[in-house]
């Protein structure tokens, strides 16, 4: 699992944010999994995640509250966007296409759907459309674990080739949703039958969101 870290983080590119050392971190709307359970995404449970990226020579900057995505700093190379269940703005999705357009990674996490429910489920499909994707997180729930802090190895035959799955034998998870990739998204890995995608790099459309014009006020005349 650190070998998939590193290499979803430490790749390169023709574009200028591919030599970034930064990662944000975005949790700050309403992501379930900084506050319920175990708190999976929060600083005690990524601690291991956090020194992988930071071994690796990043710096990682965390989101915990609404933040607005319309500037982002040249040194910035990656957005992990952690389960959100608040929408992002038209102004933020153009920047995260001018961000990808720049050679940036966005690593959007979803989950399954006993944990994201239908809403994020729902949240997570239109970030999809929004930025020009087909894929489609289809929801249910795959190779879960029995008990707590138990989990599930998927074996090598699970991966497919490619610079996030270089050098690694397997990967171990706890649980996941199944993903339906567009004819020109790549899928990384799969269920342990080897039939439902479970992660899948999506292909974007670059084309900024026109904004939909504001209707204009009634003009209200007394007599």
């Amino acid at each position: 699992n650190a070998r998939f870290v590193k290499n979803l983080f430490s790749f390169s590119g023709t574009g200028p944010r591919s030599a970034g050392n930064v990662i944000y971190y975005d949790r700050g709307r309403n992501a379930p999994c900084f506050s319920v359970g175990n708190q999976e995404c929060g600083d005690g449970e990524k601690a291991r995640f956090d020194s992988v990226l930071t071994a690796a020579g990043f710096t990682i900057q965390k989101f915990d509250s609404v933040a607005a995505f319309t500037s982002i700093p040249p040194n910035v190379k990656a957005i992990v966007l952690w389960m959100p269940t608040v929408s992002y703005t038209t102004a933020d999705i153009n920047t995260f296409k001018n961000f990808a357009a720049q050679g940036g990674r966005i690593v959007f996490i979803g989950e399954r759907l006993g944990f994201y429910l239908q809403t994020g489920i729902d949240l997570e499909n239109q970030f999809l459309a929004d930025m020009g994707a087909q894929m489609t997180n289809i929801g249910a729930d795959f190779d879960c674990f029995v008990q707590v802090n138990s989990y599930i190895r998927l074996p090598a035959a699970s991966l497919r080739a490619s610079p996030i799955t270089a050098g690694m034998g397997g990967l171990s998870i706890a649980c996941a949703s199944e993903i339906s990739p567009g004819p020109n998204d790549f899928p990384l890995f799969y269920d342990t039958t080897n039939q439902h995608v479970l992660a899948a790099v999506a292909k974007i459309d670059l084309t900024p969101i026109v904004p939909v014009p504001a209707p204009p006020s009634p003009i209200v005349r007394r007599l």
